[in-house]
Order: structure tokens, then C-alpha cells, then sequence
């Protein structure tokens, strides 16, 4: 039984990943990418490490902290949010009910590391 907050079922795995249709979320990321290479140039990214460019830290079986300065758009294309705080919490489970923001489901669902593996390159 899919959570009643993920959008539809599973992906069948008996079909190859290339063929099946994307989600809404699968292409809210395509989309999100397309706009970030097309618009990669027109803004100019702070240097890394200053004070102005926010710092990623990947929670091992949890969300994406997210520090420092940074904007945050509702959608591709839209205006961006006015920041509210210096640290989020970004969901990488799916299972949230504040969508993009961690609520802790998490720790519920008992999700496995999302840690790439070390042997790829």
C-alpha cells in the first residue's frame, strides 16, 4: 500500500526504469535541472566557503541540512520564497507531510542510509 502522501505506487520493477512514465516529482527534478543548466550563467554563484554561499550536509538516514544564504523557489520558474531562517531541513524520504520540509517520518519508516556507496566513482 503506497503513503498516503507519495502520489501513486511503487515503480514495477519487471519493467525497465527507461520505459516507465516519469512521476510528478521525477519531472518537477527534470524540469528543476533543464531550468538550472539553461540559467546556470545568469546569475553569478558566491565563491566557496564565503559567507554568502550556503553549506549542504547530508544526514546519513536523514534530510538534507541546508546553511547559510540561500533562496528558495515553491516551483521551477516561480518567484523565490523570502527566507525565513538560516538552517532547513529538506526531506529526501518522501514521506514527509510538509513537502519539501522534514517532519521526521523518517525516523518512522525506518529508512535505510541514503549514503552514495563509497566503491563509485
Amino acid at each position: 500500500m503506497p503513503h498516503p502522501h507519495n502520489e501513486g505506487a511503487l515503480p514495477d520493477r519487471s519493467v525497465p526504469r527507461e520505459s516507465q512514465p516519469l512521476s510528478r516529482t521525477q519531472n518537477d527534478l527534470r524540469d528543476a535541472t533543464e531550468l538550472s543548466e539553461t540559467d546556470a550563467s545568469a546569475e553569478p554563484r558566491p565563491a566557496p566557503g564565503s559567507a554568502e554561499s550556503p553549506v549542504i550536509t547530508v544526514c546519513t538516514k536523514g534530510p538534507l541540512l541546508v546553511r547559510g544564504d540561500f533562496l528558495m523557489a515553491a516551483e521551477p520558474g516561480a518567484e523565490p520564497l523570502p527566507p525565513e531562517r538560516k538552517v532547513i531541513a529538506l526531506c529526501r524520504c518522501g514521506m514527509t507531510s510538509i513537502a519539501p520540509h522534514c517532519d521526521g517520518s523518517h525516523k518512522l519508516a525506518k529508512v535505510r542510509a541514503f549514503m552514495p556507496r563509497k566503491d563509485r566513482d
